[in-house]
């Protein structure tokens, strides 16, 4: 269940005390309460016609279309505001073709892993529909990519192999937002405290803390990392796949946020997502050879399912390149 934030409308957790996108305090918020019915029935809706992908960063719509709403019956249909922009009709985006805890260095944070749901891949030889020919108009009108979208195609250049084309995506994705910076010492002091919780599984005030360090500093990408990885640890992979979105859309090419990643998908038994995540782990990573030393002790695991991961993609581990950028 999710509540939005007062002062932005992003969507944050049930549990979160302050907004995981501007800071602003949570405590007064509810959820919203269904609205009374009209007096008079409302006009018939769109009837949407679509195809539901669920990705590994949440559900995305394809091959939308919408079929005319009926006309009114009397009395004359009240004023509809306009629709949203969502609700136009968009065409599938072109399928990218398929091709960090202790250790993962995050800033001054060492620790950090995430959780997240299903991911769907379209398949290799698909091609981008071809361009309306000059004069005639085009079927539908294809939309900006959402950060999710982003995220995903950027697991299935990794699946792929597609290495050259990692680094666009993630420089596309840094453009999707801009976080005011807030007072990143409070919220590094908070976030260390909040880690030493997590280590001593003190998972709830763990959760505190962290959160009071985003509401120090929303651009910090450290404590939103880590509250994915609690969340998850804690059996709510719905809520840390908000939190980690919002940590990879701020800062996509750390390595740490990956590993958090590819950590909660393994939690959620998807180990193809779980391994392309955990070479963008090894990709970014600060310090390669200690990320690969790290990898090698099993008691830094707690997730059985991960370590299984680990254990199956070592030699494809080895095989990944270093980003350009470290």
């Amino acid at each position: 269940m999710t509540i939005s934030c007062p002062a932005c409308r992003h969507d944050n957790t049930d549990t979160a005390k302050f907004c995981l996108k501007c800071g602003a305090p949570m405590a007064t918020v509810a959820p919203v309460a269904p609205a009374p019915a009209a007096s008079e029935p409302p006009a018939a809706p769109d009837v949407v016609s679509s195809s539901v992908q669920e990705t590994p960063f949440g559900s995305v719509n394809v091959n939308v279309t919408l079929t005319p709403r009926p006309p009114p019956v009397p009395p004359p249909p009240p004023t509809f505001a306009p629709k949203p922009a969502a609700a136009a009709p968009v065409a599938a985006a072109p399928a990218a073709k398929s091709g960090g805890s202790t250790g993962l260095i995050i800033g001054v944070v060492a620790v950090a892993v995430i959780a997240g749901g299903a991911f769907v891949f379209m398949g290799k030889g698909e091609a981008p529909a071809p361009a309306a020919a000059p004069g005639k108009p085009a079927a539908a009108q294809a939309q900006p990519l959402t950060s999710k979208e982003i995220l995903n195609q950027i697991l299935g250049l990794v699946r792929d192999n597609r290495w050259q084309d990692v680094k666009p995506k993630v420089n596309s994705l840094k453009e999707l937002v801009q976080v005011t910076k807030g007072n990143r010492a409070n919220s590094e002091k908070l976030t260390q405290d909040g880690l030493k919780m997590l280590e001593s599984n003190n998972t709830a005030e763990a959760i505190t803390l962290f959160e009071k360090a985003i509401a120090e500093d929303a651009s910090y990408f450290g404590p939103r990392s880590l509250l994915g990885r609690t969340l998850s640890r804690s059996g709510k992979p719905d809520a840390a796949r908000l939190v980690l979105v919002d940590a990879l859309v701020i800062e996509p090419d750390r390595g740490g946020t990956w590993f958090s990643a590819a950590e909660m998908f393994a939690e959620m038994d998807k180990p193809e997502e779980s391994a392309s995540a955990l070479k963008l782990a090894i990709h970014f990573s600060a310090n390669r050879e200690t990320a690969m030393k790290f990898l090698q002790d099993k008691t830094q695991f707690p997730s059985a399912k991960f370590w299984v991961v680990v254990e199956n993609n070592r030699s494809a581990l080895n095989g990944v390149p270093a980003s350009k950028t470290n």
